[in-house]
């Protein structure tokens, strides 16, 4: 199997494909960012400038985790390009979040993202360096209590060793859904600002004994995936005064729960 995934024409049209890495971009890259890049990162780009991976499913101390695409180099600040995390995410030298995100992760200055998996991003983290001088690499995700991070590998070359091929057959099934009943179903489409690719998403959320079922399709522009959550209905606690602040509708069904 493949490591870099083919595009179909659709995804192409989605997607900003940087040139092929040329040593030039490499020195004015490691120029800019001040720092010296892992050498696995380097061999893997020069046979292609950043991609979507065929296979996303990577595991890391026990855990899994996704990763949909490794970034490529480009002289320019580039969404599809590696960069420093204050380019990707706000999180300006001072104030309140950068020294939020530095006590609950690392400093941002000294992170270069490289990978992401919708949500969840990873980054050569320069504060922490392994034995040979190389950055550790860190994953994080932020959420309503702010950033949480997990060293996740040594060094680039282990995190590529942590890439496996998981079942041929989708672990996910939509049809699933059919033998519960649903009490909410929705979605919504759009266009993704950073690269407009048309976006849709919808869910349907599932009511089975004591527990709620929710079933998640995404397609960002490069591809469908679907998600499956199980929540207990006694972890659900919703306060209708907080929902009300918000401006949430809930369908009838699910907010009797």
């Amino acid at each position: 199997m493949n490591f870099w995934r083919e595009l179909n024409d659709e995804s192409r049209d989605a997607v900003r494909e940087l040139p092929p890495l040329t040593h030039e971009v490499v020195a004015t890259c490691e120029q800019k960012f001040g720092v010296k890049l892992p050498a696995a990162l380097l061999d893997l780009l020069h046979t292609k400038n950043g991609g979507f991976l065929e296979s996303t499913d990577f595991k890391f101390h026990g855990k899994h985790y996704g990763v949909r695409e490794i970034k490529g180099l480009h002289e320019k600040e580039d969404f599809w390009a590696i960069g420093t995390c204050c380019f990707f995410f706000d999180v300006p030298e001072s104030g309140e979040a950068y020294l939020s995100f530095r006590r609950d992760a690392a400093d941002p200055t000294r992170l270069l993202v490289f990978a992401n998996n919708d949500y969840y991003w990873y980054a050569f983290n320069y504060d922490r360096l392994n034995a040979a001088g190389e950055p550790t690499i860190l994953g994080f995700e932020f959420d309503e209590d702010g950033v949480r991070a997990d060293s996740v590998a040594d060094s680039f070359a282990n995190f590529l060793q942590g890439q496996y091929f998981g079942d041929s057959e989708p672990s996910v099934r939509l049809e699933e859904a059919s033998r519960y009943e649903v009490i909410s179903e929705g979605g919504y489409d759009g266009t993704l600002r950073s690269t407009g690719a048309q976006v849709n998403v919808g869910w349907k959320i599932c009511s089975h004994r004591r527990r709620l079922i929710i079933f998640q399709r995404e397609n960002w522009g490069w591809g469908e995936t679907l998600t499956r959550f199980e929540l207990r209905k006694a972890n659900l606690v919703l306060a209708a005064a907080a929902l009300e602040d918000y401006g949430l509708d809930l369908d009838p069904d699910f907010a009797e729960l």
